[in-house]
């Protein structure tokens, strides 16, 4: 049994460095409004997981915290789902994208070409 949670344990680490983690991940120039910004400054005084929010910075922003001994502080692909489904919830149609995971801001500034 032990050797079957260290097996799910490696798979799942490494997976978790793949494309899928990377394309929640946003690009591209992003400039936060006055509301998204108060609330990612709040989002920083919780105990912060991850932030999404929209390609325009203002239309919607969500985001998911790590409730003291939770344990997901370490497994911040999971914590992605709950952030972008939130931010997604307001965001009338439009997707969200990872803004900052813990305290650091991942956002990618540049855009990243894909191969076609």
């Amino acid at each position: 049994m032990k050797y079957l949670a260290v097996l799910f344990l490696v798979f799942f680490t490494v997976g978790c460095s793949n494309s899928a983690y990377h394309r929640q991940i946003g690009t591209g120039p992003i400039t936060l409004s006055e509301p998204a910004q108060k609330s990612f400054e709040r989002y920083l005084d919780s105990n912060p997981a991850v932030f999404a929010i929209t390609k325009d910075g203002s239309t919607s922003w969500g985001w998911y915290y790590c409730p003291e001994n939770n344990g997901c502080r370490g497994n911040n692909f999971v914590s992605m789902a709950p952030a972008i489904k939130s931010c997604e919830e307001r965001a009338h149609g439009k997707p969200c994208k990872v803004y900052a995971i813990g305290r650091n801001i991942v956002w990618k500034t540049e855009e990243v070409e894909t191969g076609s």
